[in-house]
């Protein structure tokens, strides 16, 4: 009887150590993976990015004698639109560089001429204001800990100061070929800018896919050399004038809100 006991104990004994011993336990090997797949995780958010792309919402707000050109046109003196641009970051050195394409709307003036009914004969005429900044930019912007992005940035390039009227015609309700007269201007334009980035989230694809959104918010303070500031305006006998403000310093405050995305 005793040796039956310690034979029973004997082998009960073994199952507990082999069981205490055992590495391949489900919950053992669920607790490696997942240690393992963080450490991955984290080497992935430590990639180089080269590459930045920003679509936002910008406002352009003329300052001193480019405000008071507008003033004296009678049209608005805040322009609201869109600016799209891209870059090259050469990570680990906080250096970007890249271009931008802009354009602020300065408000629309309407008139119609002739009936309002749908089958009349009728002129309509609208003009519209507008500036086009293209520029490039070399950007100091340090990464810290891969979320928060601030910089400073040097800007130069040019802008385009347009005024365009377009002419509608209505012949029985049927719309005739529409004219359009333009009048334009462009200057060297420079400045300097200060931003902050946010990061909002990392996509990542395992093995080794990073993509990184932000959302970022910059000021700029641009100057430009002599420019004529152009308005086509329609007059009462269903034509139009032409008028031009000479502005030998314009200056401009930009304000711009958006999405980065770092891939």
């Amino acid at each position: 009887m005793k040796t039956i006991l310690a034979s029973v104990l004997f082998v009960v004994s073994a199952a507990a150590g082999y069981a205490q011993t055992d590495t391949t336990s489900p919950l053992l090997t669920a607790t490696k993976q997942t240690d393992t797949d963080q450490v991955m995780i984290d080497r992935i958010k430590q990639n180089y990015l080269p590459a930045q792309f920003g679509l936002y919402y910008s406002q352009s707000v003329p300052q001193s004698s480019l405000r008071k050109a507008y003033d004296s046109l009678g049209g608005p003196n805040v322009g609201y639109g869109f600016a799209i641009n891209g870059g090259y970051n050469f990570d680990p050195i906080p250096l970007v560089i890249g271009g931008e394409f802009a354009m602020h709307f300065f408000g629309t003036r309407d008139k119609t001429f002739g009936s309002g009914t749908l089958f009349s004969n009728r002129v309509e005429l609208s003009t519209q204001n507008f500036t086009i900044p293209i520029l490039a930019f070399v950007r100091l912007q340090p990464n810290i800990a891969t979320w928060v992005f601030p910089y400073a940035e040097l800007v130069g390039g040019t802008t385009i100061y347009s005024s365009v009227l377009t002419a509608k015609k209505y012949n029985d309700g049927e719309e005739i070929p529409s004219e359009t007269e333009s009048e334009g201007g462009a200057n060297l334009t420079y400045g300097v800018g200060a931003g902050l980035a946010i990061k909002v989230a990392d996509i990542i694809t395992l093995p080794n896919s990073l993509q990184r959104t932000l959302i970022d918010v910059r000021m700029r303070y641009l100057w430009g050399t002599s420019v004529e500031v152009p308005l086509v305006e329609p007059t009462n006998n269903q034509s139009f004038v032409i008028r031009n403000v000479s502005v030998d310093a314009p200056e401009q405050i930009v304000f711009q809100v958006g999405i980065m995305v770092q891939l």
